[in-house]
């Protein structure tokens, strides 16, 4: 500071000021504590955004693109041409519907010997009831007698007054499998059940009745009120005048027609499940297998293979999150990239 008090040794100011001056300049010289500098946190600032946008673009458009996390239909029952389920129909007739006093699935009637056990019901008069019976099965029989009981099972189903829905069968090395899905008439379902042990070895029985009888009945009125409402239009049809009223009553006449097949065909579907019950039978067999300690060569080709399968595996599986990911991830690229040449950019004028 030599040089400072030799300028200030030439001003005319009293030592006080010269005093004051000098401190002045002194402060003025010394670096600022805690000072950062702009362009070095305008990098990190950078970097964090692009990180954060990278973690909030990973956790969140793949639940967009998945549909937003919301539950898929993935539990809806898969039907056969002859199954039908009636909370699956839309069109609803509101004034049979409000008639009947019943509302479907959403909170109405619960039938109360929906639960309750079929040789129950059975037991019980049937005159006016819509019931439908359901079995499954399984039995175990001999190596020796498998294909004779199959052949046995087919006979007694046809000569029930019953038919064959669906038939499976598969061979195994140790094992032999056949599902048969038998429409069995009502009358003779509690006696076809009761046979089965005659069969084989009954392994597993499961029983489950369903009555239909307020469902059956509310699509009866709606149906009969359908009927009339087609007898009033074909009746006003017939007084009709002009064109306009003729195609207009023509049109609904066409929309009633169409509503009425629509109850037919679930009636129809009613009477077939009600009249013929549903028993799926299972056939199993074992047969005697030999174990054999399988050698080195062996295990050793077995587990080359494993390997290559874990390989392929992972090799899939980058192939697909690529596939499935790659347009975020060349988003998330560009974005890093923009901010990284900016933040350059703005270090190199600095």
């Amino acid at each position: 500071m030599s040089k400072y008090n030799e300028i200030m040794d030439r001003l005319n100011v009293d030592r006080d000021m010269k005093n004051r001056i000098v401190v002045n300049i002194e402060n003025a010289q010394e670096p600022k504590a805690n000072t950062i500098k702009y362009p070095r946190l305008k990098k990190y600032l950078s970097v964090a955004a692009s990180i954060a946008v990278a973690a909030i673009v990973l956790t969140r458009v793949p639940r967009l693109l998945s549909g937003g996390g919301m539950k898929s239909a993935d539990s809806s029952e898969t039907l056969t041409s002859t199954d039908f389920d009636y909370m699956s129909f839309g069109k609803m007739d509101t004034a049979a519907e409000t008639e009947n006093g019943y509302s479907g699935a959403d909170g109405g009637e619960v039938d109360d010997m929906a639960d309750t056990p079929a040789d129950k019901l059975l037991a019980e008069p049937q005159e006016d009831k819509k019931i439908i019976y359901t079995a499954d099965l399984h039995l175990n029989v001999k190596s020796e007698d498998y294909a004779d009981t199959i052949s046995r099972i087919k006979r007694q189903v046809s000569e029930t007054g019953g038919y064959i829905e669906n038939f499976s069968q598969n061979s195994y090395t140790s094992s032999s499998h056949t599902e048969i899905t038998a429409r069995v008439p009502a009358e003779a379902y509690r006696a076809f059940l009761d046979g089965m042990p005659n069969y084989g070895k009954v392994k597993y029985l499961s029983e489950k009745s369903e009555d239909i009888t307020n469902v059956y009945k509310d699509y009866e009125s709606r149906l009969n009120s359908k009927i009339s409402e087609r007898d009033r239009l074909t009746q006003l049809l017939e007084k009709a005048d002009t064109m306009r009223d003729i195609i207009q009553i023509e049109d609904k006449l066409a929309d009633v027609q169409a509503d009425i097949e629509y109850y037919e065909s679930i009636i129809r579907t009613y009477d077939n499940k009600v009249s013929y019950c549903t028993v799926v039978i299972t056939v199993d067999t074992d047969k005697s297998v030999t174990y054999t300690e399988p050698s080195f060569f062996e295990k050793l080709s077995a587990a080359f293979t494993d390997g290559l399968n874990h390989v392929a595996d992972i090799a899939e599986g980058i192939v697909l999150y690529i596939a499935e990911y790659g347009f975020v991830l060349a988003i998330i690229a560009a974005v890093v990239y923009t901010v990284y040449k900016f933040a350059k950019k703005r270090r190199g004028k600095k």
